[in-house]
């Protein structure tokens, strides 16, 4: 049994003692504390810049404004049950005046480790929630055929990784549809691909299919749901063509090795030492 309140309190990462392995309830906070296994943001990491760079994130991680826009939908989104547990919605206090002292000095007494959310990001995080979910039919989700933020462990080419999509849906016939939720500043069709590119995407994706697939999961649809991040709070579905998504077999099985490598020996390179010349990519 895992004990979520010493998750949440303490930020402990559960490490499983067998795999495959498949939890429909670990908490987002005992996933990512995990710091032995391989996930795909670590994967993406080394494929993008280096070992050295892997291990400062797992040591010092940080969340931008914009990370923290897209974790509140996320919660809101697909797990609103335990939403409470991971944020505390602040409202405007005027600090200058006893009440707004008394008040802000209430939300430092229970923040905990909880991430204080501002009340207006709080409220264009609900606006964003209701466009995406108008689009679950689309994406062919539903409360009797989906499974919401699973989180998936198996060795896959000879390393322990983990996996946690969003949304994973049966279509009837021994497969399934993954659904990906993504906050972003532009849908816009070509500005949208530029950021699946930039962000690796197409990598996250092969990595869920390769380790949902180590546990008897097959992936043959992955959908995008999509929602901007500023005004006006829109959403759209974008198809993701599999044959693209395999392309990224060759640098997710070096990011394997090199992530082997690392947790075997305890050494974390940085920068290759030897000039890179710039006009082999110009």
């Amino acid at each position: 049994m895992i004990d979520q309140v010493k998750v949440y309190e303490q930020g402990v990462g559960f490490e499983p003692e067998k795999l495959p392995l498949v939890l429909p309830d670990l908490s987002d906070t005992a996933y990512h504390a995990n710091k032995h296994v391989l996930t795909s943001s670590r994967a993406r990491k080394l494929i993008t810049h280096s070992p050295a760079h892997v291990r400062a994130s797992l040591d010092n991680p940080t969340e931008t404004a914009a990370m923290v826009f897209g974790k509140v939908v996320h919660a809101l989104l697909l797990e609103d049950d335990v939403f409470a547990r991971r944020f505390q919605v602040r409202e405007k206090c005027d600090r200058r005046t006893k009440a707004g002292k008394a008040l802000w000095e209430s939300y430092n007494d229970t923040l905990g480790n909880r991430t204080p959310v501002p009340q207006d990001v709080y409220d264009d995080a609900m606006r964003a929630v209701g466009s995406a979910a108008k689009l679950f039919g689309e994406c062919g989700v539903s409360e009797e055929v989906s499974m919401f933020e699973h989180s998936f462990y198996a060795e896959v080419g000879g390393v322990a990784c983990a996996a946690r999509p969003d949304i994973l849906t049966d279509n009837g016939d021994g497969t399934y549809t993954m659904v990906d939720v993504k906050t972003s500043a532009d849908l816009e069709a070509w500005s949208f691909l530029r950021s699946c590119q930039r962000y690796g995407y197409f990598t996250q994706f092969l990595h869920y299919c390769q380790v949902l697939a180590a546990c008897g999961y097959i992936v043959n649809r992955v959908r995008i749901l999509a929602v901007e991040n500023s005004e006006p709070f829109t959403a759209r579905v974008f198809a993701v063509p599999m044959t693209r998504i395999e392309q990224e077999a060759a640098s997710l099985a070096v990011a394997r090795d090199t992530w082997k490598h690392c947790i075997s020996t305890g050494e974390w390179d940085g920068w290759p030492a030897e000039v890179f010349d710039l006009e082999d990519i110009l």
